[in-house]
């Protein structure tokens, strides 16, 4: 091989190079920015509900959260959604077997329901695709509802 040749091969490897880490890169990112975690320091090792008394999930698109524990009771979703982009938000057993529609909706606002004790994930699913969304979960005390919206 002659030496432009050997140069040749070099420029195009560099370039192919530069291209799959720009893609990775962009991956990374695009995951980083769709998955968002609840914050594993807010949780302690008696309930996920952890130090602050709720567990908060938020995201971009359509998302399954991880799957967490909730005792039998009545908890409040509270849900921060773009106005005029209806987002649905499901609650399903870890098994996948029972599942519930908690809310259809826009905007801002809040949703009570009940839960038998076990592990529970949610899925959110926005109307159109890059739409971001907030949801937390927060125990009602016994008893307790929401106030008429």
């Amino acid at each position: 091989m002659d030496l432009i040749s050997i140069l040749a091969l070099l420029i195009v490897l560099s370039v192919a190079a530069v291209m799959v880490y720009g893609k990775l890169r962009s991956d990374e990112r695009a995951f980083s920015r769709l998955y968002q975690p609840v914050d594993e320091h807010l949780l302690d090792d008696d309930s996920d509900l952890g130090k602050q008394g709720l567990i908060a999930f938020a995201g971009e698109s359509e998302f399954t959260t991880e799957s967490f524990t909730l005792a039998a009771g009545h908890y409040k979703l509270t849900y921060r959604f773009p106005a005029g982009v209806l987002t649905r938000v499901e609650l399903a057993s870890h098994d996948g077997t029972d599942h519930e529609t908690l809310v259809i909706a826009q905007g801002e606002g809040q949703s009570d329901f009940e839960a038998a004790a076990g592990r529970y994930f949610c899925v959110i699913e926005p109307a159109e695709n890059d739409t971001s969304w907030e949801i937390e979960i927060t125990p009602l005390a016994r008893g307790a509802a929401l106030p008429a919206s």
